[in-house]
C-alpha cells in the first residue's frame, strides 16, 4: 500500500476528502478498516485485545 500525505487548509476540506476516500472503498475494506480502527481503541484502552475466558465446571455424575 502506498502511504500519502496530504496538507488540507481546513477541517470541512479534510472531511470531505474523507468522506470521497471512504465512498470509493468497498464494503470489505470498509469493514476491515472498521476492525482496525477498533481493535487499535481496545488496545489503547485496555493494553490488549480481549481474549475468551476459560470456563469449566466440575459435574458429579451417579454411577450406574
Amino acid at each position: 500500500m502506498k502511504k500519502t500525505i496530504k496538507i488540507f487548509s481546513s477541517h470541512e476540506e479534510q472531511d470531505k476528502a474523507d468522506e470521497k476516500y471512504y465512498k470509493k472503498l468497498s464494503s470489505h475494506k470498509k469493514i476491515l478498516e472498521l476492525e482496525f480502527i477498533r481493535n487499535r481503541y481496545i488496545y489503547l484502552k485496555y493494553g490488549s485485545l480481549p481474549r475468551l475466558k476459560r470456563v469449566y465446571r466440575i459435574v458429579k455424575r451417579k454411577q450406574s
